[in-house]
């Protein structure tokens, strides 16, 4: 284990040798690929330190790397346990919603199919990823160290045409959410940023999506400082009316398939501020670096 920036927290086990490391605070690839570097593995399972497995977790990754070993890199999407707050559900419902997350909701859709699905960096996450040891040595491609957060987006987009990338909705790992709004913005803010940072260095045409809420940001702004002139005309507030009737019908119908009625408003709200968050992040994506309002949280492999 490397701990990123912390001092090396011992761990008990009758079953695994686990030798452990700590290096200076830096960015989560740059544990990753020290650790890719030092040690030799015919698997290498990338998750985070807030999220735990379900008793059936290491069987069925068995399972999926004795029935596809042609698969180089697999995973599936993460989810909140069912023992959690209002608010934790209502956030974890938001991230299920085509107008919060669009094509990368997938990552949080857990489903009973067991069927191999393409994968790629719209739903893949890194809090559950597998990759075969020879993908890194083979390929020379490492996460990319510069990125605070979706870097697998980079490394996967890289690997999409050389490796087998796979996807498996039945693989999904329980993650703790944080539905506080400082977190919230955080993450979705950090995601926006450096999303853009990829756009930036490879613009492709399926990138388009993710401008949207930048776009909705600067159509908000316009209307609140430009509200002396144009008033109330009915005309301007016709992409706002949309969305927010748009809104209120996915997460009626988000929480109605998820049995949580009561989520209904937070999804809302949750919806809003995830998408405002992140156009944010992604306007800002021409500075280097956003402020961390905690430390980064290290991930185990």
């Amino acid at each position: 284990m490397v701990f990123n920036g912390e001092g090396i927290r011992r761990y008990e086990s009758s079953l695994l040798q686990i030798s452990s490391r700590a290096i200076p605070r830096s960015t989560p690839s740059v544990a990753r690929n020290l650790l890719v570097k030092e040690r030799e593995s015919d698997y290498f399972y990338f998750i985070d330190d807030d999220t735990y497995l379900s008793d059936d977790f290491i069987g069925k990754v068995c399972e999926i790397i004795r029935n596809y070993p042609e698969v180089e890199i697999f995973g599936g999407p993460d989810t909140c346990s069912a023992d959690v707050t209002l608010a934790e559900r209502s956030l974890e419902l938001a991230l299920r919603s085509p107008l919060t997350t669009s094509k990368t909701r997938k990552r949080h859709i857990p489903d009973k199919k067991s069927d191999l699905k393409p994968g790629h960096e719209k739903n893949l996450i890194l809090c559950n990823l597998c990759v075969k040891g020879s993908v890194f040595t083979l390929h020379n491609t490492f996460f990319p160290e510069d990125y605070q957060r979706n870097e697998e987006n980079v490394f996967l987009r890289s690997l999409q045409d050389k490796v087998k990338i796979g996807y498996f909705p039945h693989l999904y790992i329980f993650h703790e959410r944080r539905p506080s709004l400082k977190n919230v913005f955080y993450a979705a803010s950090t995601s926006g940023f450096y999303r853009f940072q990829m756009i930036k260095a490879n613009p492709v045409f399926d990138q388009f999506i993710f401008f949207i809420p930048s776009f909705f940001l600067l159509y908000l702004s316009f209307c609140l400082i430009f509200y002396p002139l144009i008033g109330m005309t009915f005309s301007f507030y016709i992409p706002l009316l949309t969305y927010l009737i748009l809104n209120l019908l996915t997460s009626l119908r988000i929480a109605c398939q998820a049995k949580h009625l009561a989520c209904f408003p937070l999804v809302m709200f949750y919806q809003f501020f995830i998408i405002m968050s992140y156009g944010i992040g992604f306007i800002s994506g021409e500075r280097r670096g956003l402020k961390d309002p905690e430390p980064i949280r290290e991930s185990v492999t």
